[in-house]
């Protein structure tokens, strides 16, 4: 098991940690060194009823 330390806002980091899995492609877009970053989606906002 590795541990690799990520402060990054990205989908696989949990905790401080990637958890990303060994038989991901990489996204092209490096990020900090990183070329498997892929950024979070954005939270979905509720909508309020009207």
């Amino acid at each position: 098991m590795n541990l690799v330390l990520c402060d990054k806002d990205c989908l696989h980091q949990k905790d401080g940690y990637c958890k990303l899995k060994a038989n991901a492609a990489p996204t092209g877009t490096p990020v900090g060194g990183c070329c498997y970053y892929c950024p979070k989606p954005a939270p979905k906002q509720k909508s309020r009823p009207r």
